[in-house]
């Protein structure tokens, strides 16, 4: 029986977590110190309880449940600001598989199965249902995958399930894969840095939607680490067509007309060419990778 005071629903939730760090889930995974890698710390729920209540949340999209400790410290911000009156959704594509569901058992256990639904589904089919499904949400919580691309998806997904000047919050960010992920839509989409606490990263949506075009605007990103990039380019492409060059000619021996290979020449005489599996390399690939950068890189962030 669920307690109908909403203080009381506030109390067993917060008892909840306590317990939850006191005594450790009542299962974990057969992995040493599986529950400290994978929870998230009390004290990072706290931050993000805290930044949720700021936020004035009342629905709230989280991916990745495991053992329920950020769960729960959703399940509390939305209780204190909202009550009833709000929606918790989770994505968790191994919650049954790899956690026996003890995370989900937990928030049922802590009164708050009428303001959370699961989706045992990856991420990237369940946000895209839930973008057909017309959900708008408050704030967002990113601690699923940790792969660069399932992590780039997530965020594609959630800038469009996300309302303007909402808040997305991600652990993590110390690995690569996510940082870089994040760093895209810092850079050609305005996403603007939030202050959550402990190692967690909040970003603030922009006013308006935007996306990222081909423009002649200003470049965001630091110039000087930009040509950079472009110069490595050019130089590994050059040096991989020289190389290329001065292992074979026409007749089949070193370093004999050289000077008299076309770029065709070069592709079908490469030995590096597509009949041994590999890319062929031309001389306009110092163009091509130039065009790239200038394509990349001269993207600007503009309201749809």
């Amino acid at each position: 029986m669920l307690p109908a005071d909403p203080s009381d629903r506030l109390s067993q939730v917060r008892s909840a977590r306590a317990r939850l760090f006191a005594e450790g889930p009542a299962y974990c995974r057969p992995i040493d110190g599986d529950f400290e890698c994978v929870a998230l710390p009390a004290s990072d729920g706290d931050h993000l309880r805290d930044a949720l209540v700021g936020q004035a949340a009342r629905v709230v999209i989280e991916i990745g449940l495991a053992y329920g400790s950020s769960a729960l410290a959703i399940g509390e911000a939305l209780l204190t600001t909202r009550g009833s009156d709000s929606r918790h959704i989770i994505i968790d594509a191994f919650q049954a598989t790899a956690f026996s569901n003890i995370g989900w058992q937990t928030l049922l256990a802590a009164g708050l199965a009428g303001q959370a639904r699961l989706i045992t589904e990856p991420s990237s089919m369940a946000l895209a249902g839930l973008v057909a499904e017309g959900v708008v949400a408050d704030a967002a919580f990113v601690d699923g995958s940790h792969r660069f691309h399932e992590v780039f998806v997530d965020l594609y997904f959630l800038r469009k399930l996300v309302r303007p000047r909402g808040l997305i919050v991600l652990d993590d960010t110390a690995w690569p894969s996510v940082s870089a992920a994040l760093r895209y839509y810092d850079v050609n989409l305005d996403w603007q840095p939030v202050h959550i606490g402990g190692r967690l990263v909040g970003r603030r949506m922009p006013d308006f939607r935007v996306q990222a075009l081909l423009t002649h605007s200003p470049m965001r990103t630091d110039f000087a680490l930009l040509v950079l990039d472009m110069l490595v380019a050019i130089w590994r492409y050059r040096l991989v067509a020289q190389r290329t060059l001065g292992e074979r000619d026409l007749g089949g021996s070193p370093r004999r007309n050289k000077r008299h290979l076309s770029p065709d020449q070069i592709i079908t005489r490469c030995p590096y060419s597509a009949s041994r599996g590999r890319r062929a390399i031309s001389m306009r690939a110092p163009l091509y990778a130039a065009c790239g950068w200038w394509t990349t890189h001269r993207s600007q962030a503009h309201f749809c």
